[in-house]
């Protein structure tokens, strides 16, 4: 499921497996694999919802609706080439893009704490500094749902550090295959931690939050 935007943004959904619907109907599809990416979608069309409704921008926002055990390389690149065509429009039209690349993470590993970490080959699949910039930014905005406290992300450096994850590092990712076959796309894989992925008032919160990253960094 596609929808078009009007500006050089695009959102994805890889992985939530879940059949959506754009009246905010979620049809549950329950198995153990996929739970820590359920919400996905949600959060996505949330995002897209809060651009539209306070900053009149809509992101091209593409959902894969086949279950994540029901993959195959044929589904998966059908979906890549879906998101390359987009990709090409948004740079034709506008002469940028920004590929957000949305996940679900379950589980922090000793001493982290983070709501997001960013994968970005170890920012081979960004141009110049858009990673620092909406990093930076994202950080600054205040999340009231959570006590007042400042969102967190972990934001990779161009040397994987030890027990570094979700780098984005392998070649059948979406960001890094978007990447080779357009090198003037800015893209991200976006790994947001599953306690913001509860469809829930939390989730109003991070989606708003995000859309305003999103508007004032890359629009």
């Amino acid at each position: 499921m596609a929808a078009f935007g009007n500006t050089p943004v695009i959102l994805t959904v890889p992985h939530d497996g879940g059949l959506i619907g754009w009246e905010h109907k979620i049809f549950k599809i329950v198995r153990e694999e996929r739970t820590n990416d359920e919400g996905t979608a949600y959060l996505v069309m949330a995002i897209r919802r809060y651009m539209e409704e306070e900053h009149r921008k809509r992101p091209y926002t593409l959902f894969q609706k086949i279950e994540r055990r029901r993959l195959d390389k044929h589904f998966v690149e059908k979906f890549y080439r879906r998101v390359l065509r987009d990709v090409i429009v948004c740079l034709g039209q506008w002469g940028r893009c920004y590929l957000f690349d949305i996940h679900g993470f379950a589980d922090q590993l000793p001493g982290e704490d983070y709501d997001i970490i960013f994968g970005t080959d170890n920012r081979r699949t960004i141009i110049g500094n858009f990673d620092e910039k909406f990093a930076a930014f994202l950080g600054s905005l205040v999340l009231s749902a959570s006590g007042d406290r400042k969102l967190r992300a972990f934001l990779p450096q161009q040397e994987p550090v030890p027990e570094q994850r979700f780098g984005a590092t392998k070649n059948h990712t979406l960001v890094k295959w978007i990447k080779n076959r357009e090198p003037r796309v800015s893209a991200m894989q976006v790994e947001v931690y599953r306690n913001w992925l509860m469809s829930d008032e939390r989730t109003e919160v991070f989606a708003r939050t995000f859309a305003n990253a999103i508007t004032v960094a890359c629009i």
